[in-house]
């Protein structure tokens, strides 16, 4: 029985339709065609990782990849047109990541690097696939009974900035915030707390200005930032970070659609221009009021774009740095001890 053909499945079955067997080979120039070299494509590594990507000259992008020393094996080609080349490569590796999750033979190196979890361990250790494709489809039928981990000497450093945080007026409101956001939006957060999230609480950025008073960070970015106008302790701001691609998806591709349904809340969306995502990233800003931003953090759409954006980003990595001003009191009032 032939050995099944995973990779070769996947891209095939998003569009590839060439097929290149490259070992060995540095010019292809001349297999082919003029129009065939323009596009996305994907390379199977000797290594047994995948690279995805676009190219007007599929031929000189190949010979890059071999001056870096990597070994290519295959490359599968969907040739494009120029003017749909960006929106068609980031979807393509998407669905690559997305595939990924779910077949482990699939090792998608298209991520940003990121340092080791302070627990040393992948996500997929902690969440096995099928069940995070579950959560993305509804929260609420998962049953997460996992207890969270503690480290009582961390958690004391930031004991005073919390019991500081207590006194605001806004924290009440914050509180909720982040409990409305943890329950429809963060993975699995019992099991993944500190490891590819984290909570700080009265973090010094922008205090100046734009005083913070929560902050969720995934992977190497901010995810929601909620805050109080500067000189203003009870006047609240904040916004949250969701993937484009499901809420254009959502809106048919007329972000107008979602300004009218925010314009209630007095909130503004813009696009960014956070590395992490690769573009595929909208934040929702609201200025005011707390029960604004609970509000709009209870749109289907907006909680489903924001469970995209945040499982992507735990998959290219973990928090990082970022976990040592994690916040354990803030952490246990936003999804329990």
């Amino acid at each position: 029985m032939a050995e099944q053909d995973i990779l070769g499945d996947l891209y095939r079955g998003l569009g590839f339709r060439i097929t290149l067997d490259v070992t060995g080979r540095g010019n292809i120039r001349g297999l082919l065609a003029p129009a065939d070299r323009r596009g996305l494509y994907g390379f199977d590594l000797a290594d047994g990782t995948c690279y995805t990507g676009l190219s007007k000259d599929i031929s000189k992008r190949l010979l890059a990849h071999l001056a870096y020393g990597k070994e290519v094996r295959r490359i599968f080609i969907k040739p494009i047109p120029m003017g749909s080349l960006i929106d068609a490569e980031r979807e393509a590796i998407f669905a690559v990541e997305d595939f990924a999750m779910l077949h482990e033979g699939i090792r998608p190196i298209n991520i940003v690097d990121a340092v080791e979890s302070p627990y040393g361990v992948k996500l997929a250790a902690l969440v096995d696939p099928q069940d995070m494709d579950a959560w993305l489809a509804d929260p609420s039928q998962i049953v997460d009974r996992l207890a969270r981990t503690d480290d009582p000497t961390h958690r004391v450093r930031y004991r005073q900035r919390f019991d500081q945080f207590t006194t605001e007026p806004l924290s009440g409101d914050i509180t909720r915030c982040l409990q409305q956001y943890f329950t429809r939006c963060v993975p699995f957060p019992a099991r993944t707390e500190r490891a590819f999230w984290s909570l700080s609480c009265a973090p010094s950025t922008n205090r100046s200005s734009s005083p913070r008073l929560g902050v969720v960070n995934v992977n190497t970015m901010e995810v929601l930032v909620l805050g109080h106008q500067y000189g203003e302790p009870t006047r609240f701001w904040g916004f949250v970070n969701i993937s484009a691609s499901p809420t254009k998806a959502a809106t048919k591709h007329d972000l107008k659609i979602l300004n009218r349904l925010l314009d209630k809340v007095d909130a503004e969306v813009y696009e960014p221009s956070y590395h992490a995502p690769a573009g595929d990233c909208l934040a929702i800003h609201i200025a005011g009021n707390a029960t604004n931003l609970i509000s709009v953090l209870s749109n289907p759409t907006v909680q489903y774009a924001a469970r995209v954006l945040n499982s992507r980003l735990m998959r290219k990595g973990p928090v990082g740095l970022f976990s040592k001003y994690h916040c354990y009191d803030l952490a246990d009032q936003a999804i329990g001890p």
